[in-house]
């Protein structure tokens, strides 16, 4: 939106349904409201879209959360939880580096647009289950000898969100469901991220769920890394 400290005191989300059957959309409404939807004023609703995660995503990329950010979920169906939006918002406006689009240089903006950050929310549902948690040692030998026990952990993931910014200063944010939702996704970004760089600054993944509060799973971070460079060296 604009450079400087944008930060509302008071964010709402708010997901509307016109007819049960449909998904609904959300919105991202300025200030504190429990008003219905057709009576908050037009001015007060900042964006709107299918998606809870875009615009968690558009308010930390704009910088309109801050750590001070009074938040309002509206949603009657458990779609997302309270504490995992807070958290999204918090760990967003801390890894998207916030950058002055009028200072991209023109050698950036000549060439192909590029992933210079990526963040990766995988849900597991309303919990985690305790068969995909593994330590160290345990991911070390089934990324070596075996990759079945990966593959069923993979499988209790219900969907995969990115969250990345190019080099050319766009956000996008695309969501994945189903089998395989993952490597569909890995699958789409491997041509972006031609000259990705998977260092703590580049690469955060998240994951969604009751007790995943800052919870790392060595063994998904391992596959993820592994997968962007397979994918990079076929493309090649």
């Amino acid at each position: 939106l604009v450079d400087g400290a944008t930060f509302e005191k008071e964010l709402t989300f708010l997901h509307h349904q016109s007819n049960p059957k449909e998904k609904g959309t959300w919105y991202l409404i300025r200030g504190k409201s429990r008003l219905y939807l057709e009576q908050i004023p037009s001015e007060d609703i900042i964006k709107q879209d299918p998606n809870p995660i875009f615009l968690i995503a558009f308010a930390a990329f704009n910088n309109l959360f801050d750590l001070k950010t009074n938040l309002l979920l509206r949603c009657e169906k458990p779609i997302i939880k309270e504490q995992d939006l807070r958290f999204l918002l918090t760990n967003l406006s801390s890894f998207l580096a916030h950058i002055n689009i009028a200072n991209i240089s023109n050698v950036e903006l000549l060439a192909e647009a590029r992933i210079k950050q990526l963040f990766l929310i995988a849900d597991f549902g309303y919990s985690i289950p305790r068969e995909i948690a593994s330590d160290e040692n345990e991911t070390s030998q089934i990324l070596q000898d075996d990759t079945d026990p990966i593959d069923k952990k993979l499988e209790k993931i219900r969907s995969v969100t990115s969250i990345y910014r190019t080099s050319w200063g766009e956000l996008f944010s695309k969501t994945f469901s189903g089998s395989q939702c993952l490597n569909h996704c890995l699958g789409e970004l491997g041509s972006k991220a031609e000259s990705f760089d998977t260092d703590p600054n580049s690469l955060k993944i998240y994951i969604m769920g009751r007790g995943a509060k800052n919870l790392e799973l060595l063994w998904l971070n391992s596959y993820i890394q592994a997968s962007l460079k397979t994918v990079n060296c076929t493309d090649h």
